[in-house]
């Protein structure tokens, strides 16, 4: 997906993220965040690929990654008034193409690919 972000003073592609509230369930936040920004869903439960800090000198803020098989389309957006997201597809060959491009610049994505090709080179997949 492609959105405009403010600090970056640009539009960035990236994957369903979002901020999850303390006392909320992770795997029902996710699938939340994926039905919210992108209208599909999956009858298969999250998997959880990893949870890192993302500057543990500085901060404890963490990002955790999950992977969703069999995502499935189910309904519009339900974008907030201020989220405009452009919604499409890439096959895996043109994704990695346009990280080695730096058309993808968004660390936290490039960071979920690498935790996704981990987890398929590992799983024999």
């Amino acid at each position: 997906m492609k959105q405009y972000r403010h600090g970056g003073k640009d539009f960035f592609i990236e994957v369903p993220a979002g901020k999850v509230d303390e006392q909320e369930d992770l795997e029902s936040a996710v699938m939340w965040e994926l039905l919210e920004e992108t209208g599909y869903t999956s009858d298969a439960a999250p998997l959880k690929l990893g949870s890192f800090y993302t500057n543990p000198a500085i901060s404890t803020n963490t990002i955790t990654t999950y992977f969703i098989k069999e995502c499935y389309k189910v309904s519009e957006q339900k974008l907030d008034l201020t989220e405009n997201i452009e919604l499409f597809v890439l096959p895996i060959a043109e994704f990695e193409k346009m990280i080695q491009e730096n058309k993808i610049n968004h660390l936290f994505t490039v960071f979920a690919y690498t935790l996704f090709k981990n987890y398929i080179h590992f799983n024999n997949q």
